[in-house]
């Protein structure tokens, strides 16, 4: 398990610094050019890190364990994707809250939505884990999969908060 997180606090490390420009890339990873390698990379890393704790945590078959990253997979890379819409709506709501232009209230609909939406994967999701698993796998992989969030989330806040500190304190030094 440590292995696994240091690969995390590794891929989480080099992304902090800020996305990399440039490179060849094709096919799926256009995407990937989209959102940066270095986020690619942890995105990866991610998910390599929850297979394994899947594996680890749950007494699954190595079927239902594909089944259910599988859906995880695709619920992860809508949910991605709407984040990332959020964010922009939010941007784009603080641009507008500058110029006064008037749309604000237009772009808080948006952003309603786009988290209705985001809402609506987490019941998806469940409904898709529930029809693969049985009844008590169903429910040791919710409790487990809250947990791993909550502790990724946890690690993730560790290392913005460390690099916070070290930008504050390269700021003072300069």
């Amino acid at each position: 398990m440590k292995t696994i997180w240091i690969l995390l606090l590794l891929t989480s490390a080099a992304y902090a610094q800020g996305p990399r420009r440039g490179g060849n890339f094709k096919g799926k990873q256009n995407q990937q050019r989209q959102q940066g390698p270095d986020m690619a990379e942890l995105r990866e890393t991610l998910r390599f890190i929850r297979l394994a704790e899947t594996k680890k945590s749950l007494n699954l078959s190595e079927e239902k364990l594909l089944q259910v990253n599988q859906i995880l997979d695709e619920i992860d890379d809508h949910r991605f994707n709407l984040k990332q819409e959020e964010r922009q709506l939010k941007q784009s709501l603080k641009r507008a809250m500058r110029n006064e232009s008037g749309e604000g209230l237009a772009i808080v609909d948006e952003i309603v939505a786009a988290r209705q939406r985001t809402a609506q994967l987490e019941v998806e999701m469940w409904t898709k884990i529930k029809a693969t698993l049985t009844d008590d796998e169903a429910v040791d992989f919710i409790l487990f999969f809250e947990r791993f969030q909550r502790d990724v989330q946890r690690r993730i806040r560790m290392l913005q908060n460390q690099r916070r500190g070290g930008m504050n304190q390269k700021n003072r030094n300069e």
